[in-house]
């Protein structure tokens, strides 16, 4: 059987069906369609990714996880030590302390972020609020967090009524 007479197989039993053969496609124009909407995808899930936030991790979920290692994520809590300025490596980094109930994490903010942060007077204190996006590195023995930009670094002072002292005893 040759190839014609397959095809005229084909199309009888097609027309004996009700059905009709329909308008060719040209495949140009359908690959052309392809790839535009795919760069139209591709550009909606770029900006959706732009303008969403990492998400908010507790300390002890991310603690010795090595799954959340290189994770970002958005961690808050107080400031529980002072912040350690080194500048012996000739490059600035700030080091300091934050408990968020759960546990407690160092975080780094190395150079060119911490010229920014001080410049922008950004110093966190002992007992000022912490909230910040980080990316966790997860060691054998230690975990600690690196804060890569100083836009997602935010400290809210906690400020009450001065203490009056009257008497020392």
């Amino acid at each position: 059987m040759s190839v014609d007479e397959r095809v005229k197989i084909i199309l009888e039993e097609l027309y004996s069906r009700g059905s009709k053969p329909r308008k060719k496609i040209d495949l140009r124009v359908l690959a052309l369609l392809s790839l535009a909407l795919s760069i139209a995808g591709l550009a909606i899930i770029v900006a959706l990714g732009q303008t969403a936030s990492a998400p908010l991790a507790q300390i002890s979920d991310v603690y010795g996880n090595f799954l959340m290692n290189y994770a970002t994520v958005r961690l808050q809590g107080k400031v529980v030590s002072m912040p350690y300025v080194d500048n012996s490596t000739g490059r600035l980094t700030i080091r300091f302390e934050i408990n968020d109930g759960t546990g407690s994490i160092l975080l780094y903010i190395y150079q060119p972020v911490s010229i920014t942060v001080l410049k922008q007077g950004k110093i966190p204190l002992p007992g000022d609020f912490v909230e910040t996006e980080a990316q966790i590195r997860v060691r054998e023995t230690f975990t600690y967090g690196i804060i890569q930009a100083a836009d997602v670094f935010h400290i809210s002072k906690i400020e009450g009524e001065p203490l009056t002292v009257s008497k020392l005893s």
